[in-house]
């Protein structure tokens, strides 16, 4: 009797422990999932900084492919393009920038990048040994980053460095991000997207911040800004982790403000470490990389300014280091996105609307148009037949003053021409993307042209045909411009963020 006894509670116990332990693997489980959905995600598709992507994508990269890393802020980001790097010079580089990366991430980040990859270089951007960061800028760059022995280190260096930041709060996401619940979006939950590697850590800043510059020429060759102690022990770190794996390290400037404390204090560290310093402030560089109207490599490039500054640090590369050259199948197809990209360039630029139409004539692209009071007095017959081939199957010459929609995604085509003012919400892609559309032509009694979509509103909402351009590769909207097809057809675009 008391050996059944024993059995019987002996089995009940089991059974509590094997529920209990199911029980606990299972909140595990969903906090883990929860951590990923509310982690905040730099992507293509919502930022100009795409810094999610390109660190959980790294990990995807084939092991020991990779021939030069990349680190340091935005403008490198901004400024480096390493599939032109490897179409130019077949070299294998991957950006892991990031905004206002402290020395102490780029540090940590080789770390994890030299568990799988053995670069014949690491080039670091010099900006933040001179420059702070804060809690939302290390944040960008941990998240992502796989639980390790070296993560742990990471965040227990910044909580040493930053004693307001909470250790645990690194790890247990949901914690820190609780109030993204009500900012969730679809991106959120698809990891594809989240880890798009296809422009390999390049991230297109396509503005203009400023064309004004003077190159720097030394005056005081005995001048030195010294780098702050906490930076230079990390700087040295980074050298010393170069030394050990047969790695070169190149430090290099963007051009912006320069003075002879700074540019002294950086060649010496390189002449002292064994490292190249490239300073594109000096004239001997600056002038090599001819820079034309329109494009800019001060403080942030925009993406025919980085294409300069790439071809000259690749240039460079190929003439210092030496790196044996080889083809690759994942840098192959990476050549996709580049090429869509530079499509997207092509496309910004076009003022003619004919030539702009030409350009849309492709299933790459979704296309949404919206007229606003009359669009359709200066359109011709040629106009017509552009448009047709875009997918539009109204004859606009026969709605002068109405109001008129148009959504062209890869789902299909939809198309309204009203009296009345038009109101729609249509989905245009295959991943659930809504946008809201509305015109008032003359007749509607009104002049709106709206294309809304996450309570964006996307449209210039001017006089004439308003467009604005989707590009379903890179999953991000790419242009804005209203074509005043009433009278002038002359373009007025709406800076759009990428």
């Amino acid at each position: 009797m008391r050996n059944h006894l024993f059995t019987e509670t002996f089995n009940k116990r089991r059974r509590r422990i094997i529920i209990d332990f199911f029980y606990v693997l299972l909140v595990f489980i969903a906090i883990i999932n929860i951590n990923d959905i509310l982690q905040k995600k730099n992507l293509y598709c919502n930022s100009l900084y795409p810094v999610t992507t390109s660190f959980e994508g790294f990990y995807d990269v084939p092991e020991n492919e990779v021939d030069v890393l990349f680190f340091g802020s935005s403008v490198v980001v901004n400024g480096i393009i390493p599939q032109l790097l490897y179409d130019d010079y077949k070299l294998k580089t991957y950006v892991l920038g990031s905004q206002q990366q402290s020395i102490i991430t780029s540090y940590y980040w080789m770390r994890e990048a030299l568990k799988s990859q053995k670069p014949k270089a690491i080039v670091l951007e010099t900006r933040y040994l001179y420059e702070d960061t804060g809690e939302e800028f290390y944040r960008l760059a941990t998240d992502p980053m796989r639980l390790s022995i070296n993560k742990f280190e990471y965040v227990r260096k910044i909580c040493e460095k930053e004693k307001e930041q909470s250790f645990v709060g690194y790890f247990l996401k949901n914690i820190r991000y609780s109030g993204r619940w009500k900012d969730l979006r679809a991106e959120d939950f698809r990891s594809e997207v989240i880890k798009d590697t296809s422009l390999l850590g390049f991230g297109p800043f396509p503005y203009i911040e400023t064309t004004e510059f003077e190159p720097f020429v030394s005056k005081n060759k005995y001048d030195r800004t010294e780098i702050s102690l906490d930076k230079l022990e990390y700087l040295n770190k980074i050298s010393e982790l170069c030394k050990e794996n047969g790695i070169k390290l190149i430090l290099y400037t963007t051009p912006r403000d320069m003075t002879d404390g700074i540019h002294n204090e950086l060649e010496e560290y390189a002449n002292n470490h064994n490292a190249f310093y490239w300073d594109l402030n000096e004239k001997k560089y600056f002038n090599q990389l001819g820079v034309q109207e329109g494009e800019t490599v001060i403080n942030h490039c925009n993406p025919q300014g980085a294409m300069r500054l790439s071809k000259l640090i690749g240039k460079m590369i190929d003439e210092n280091i030496n790196i044996k050259k080889s083809k690759s199948a994942y840098w192959d197809d990476k050549d996709i996105a580049y090429k869509q990209l530079l499509n997207d360039l092509k496309l910004i630029n076009i003022t003619d609307f004919d030539e702009y139409l030409r350009a849309l004539d492709s299933w790459d692209y979704s296309v949404f148009m919206s007229i606003n009071d009359e669009g359709t007095r200066a359109l011709s017959v040629e106009d017509m037949e552009l448009m047709q081939k875009i997918g539009v199957q109204t004859n606009l010459m026969n709605c002068f003053r109405k109001s008129y929609c148009f959504v062209k995604g890869n789902t299909g085509v939809f198309e309204e021409a009203s009296d009345q003012a038009i109101s729609k919400s249509i989905s245009f892609n295959d991943r659930g993307k809504i946008v809201k559309i509305k015109s008032a032509g003359f007749i509607a009694g009104g002049t709106t042209a709206n294309i809304i979509i996450n309570d964006e509103d996307y449209s210039v909402n001017s006089r004439g045909i308003n467009i604005v351009v989707y590009d379903n590769k890179l999953g991000r909207f790419v242009d804005s411009v209203c074509f005043d097809t009433f009278e002038s057809r002359t373009a007025i675009r709406k800076e759009i963020k990428w």
